[in-house]
């Protein structure tokens, strides 16, 4: 049976460094990411998720999980949203 494959998305590197290395020991395989831009790309372009849902990922799944998903996450009245246009591999266009 293949290992199950999780993400990590740490801008700290030596935080990001000791996560791998945990989950490593419980035999997971790490794919990381410094950003959230560079998580979207490898959600998307490697491991084939459909851009929304890891769009998702990235934004009202954390939100939520942090129990904050009423002032962060998605776009509507009320809540603190900080928008990015993204244009081709995933570069910030605008913000």
């Amino acid at each position: 049976m293949e290992r199950p494959k999780i993400l990590l998305i740490e801008d700290d590197e030596d935080i990001r460094e000791g996560i791998r290395i945990l989950l490593e020991s419980e035999d997971y395989r790490v794919a990381e990411a410094g950003n959230w831009r560079d998580g979207l790309k490898l959600l998307v372009e490697e491991a084939m998720v459909p851009f929304e849902c890891a769009l998702n990922a990235c934004t009202i799944n954390p939100a939520r999980l942090l129990g904050i998903e009423r002032q962060k996450g998605q776009i509507m009245a009320g809540c603190d949203a900080d928008l990015v246009l993204l244009g081709a591999e995933y570069k910030v266009k605008r913000v």
